[in-house]
């Protein structure tokens, strides 16, 4: 809209005491005036010869500039969460510890929608799985406190080291289980190795700034997060490619090699 004026007619240059008109650019009466995503009380409905009460109030339009909202908030996330990433993989210290956990997820998550079927398979009841559920919950609960300890007493790397060890033997043992009993210590395995999520988030609260924990926590919240469900999002691709690529015809050896 171009710029409006508002004339004022009366005797000897006095004004008349009448409302201005709102013009538009074309000479014509405007009912509405947009004015930077604000607008009058009386724009809503405003009678045809478009004049406007002096008193009407200033509301702010709910509607103007709401598309470009939610963009400017996603984008100043993603930057946020890059920026974090960055950070996590160009610190030599948290490198490694972060690549580590990567793995983890995404192995962890590739698995996911065949682990009830594979301990079927091998044999366990109902409630069999129940009980190993409960045993790998038993060791994250007890390793907790022990890893934190750790972390302030030996340093990061040697519980990082155990717990990573102890996530990776229980799957390959889990894999390669043929009876509940083997099932049941693969649990205690992978119960010490779900630690490892709390060695590495605590080495890398611990390797930043105070100022960043927040940043920090929603990071590797976000990023794991992400990676899990990347997991799960390509597990009928590598179901897939067993089946039709490698010829894997037999079910339980298919869940074997996604549970190792």
């Amino acid at each position: 809209h171009s710029s409006t004026f508002a004339s004022f007619a009366g005797k000897g240059g006095e004004s008349s005491g009448e409302p201005a008109k709102v013009m538009d650019g074309g000479g014509g009466d405007s009912p509405e005036k947009d004015d930077g995503g604000m607008r009058t009380s009386a724009s809503v409905g405003a009678p045809a010869n478009g004049r406007l009460d002096r008193g009407a109030a200033i509301i702010p339009d709910r509607g103007a500039g709401r598309s470009g909202l939610l963009p400017s908030r996603l984008r100043a996330v993603l930057a946020v969460q890059s920026r974090t990433l960055r950070l996590f993989l160009s610190t030599p210290a948290t490198r490694t510890p972060c690549v580590v956990i990567y793995v983890a997820c995404l192995g962890g998550s590739l698995h996911h929608a065949v682990t009830s079927y594979f301990y079927l398979k091998v044999g366990a009841t109902s409630v069999d799985i129940g009980r190993i559920g409960f045993v790998q919950s038993v060791g994250g609960l007890v390793g907790g406190p022990l890893v934190g300890a750790a972390l302030d007493s030996v340093g990061p790397w040697r519980p990082i080291s155990v717990t990573a060890a102890a996530c990776a033997g229980g799957c390959l043992l889990r894999g390669l289980s043929s009876s509940v009993p083997s099932l049941l210590a693969a649990a205690v395995l992978l119960g010490a190795g779900n630690n490892l999520w709390t060695a590495v988030l605590g080495h890398l609260v611990k390797s930043f700034p105070p100022g960043m924990r927040s940043e920090v926590l929603s990071g590797f919240g976000v990023q794991t997060s992400v990676i899990q469900l990347c997991g799960r999002a390509a597990f009928p691709l590598v179901e897939y490619g067993l089946l039709n690529w490698a010829g894997v015809a037999d079910n339980l050896l298919r869940y074997r090699v996604h549970m190792a």
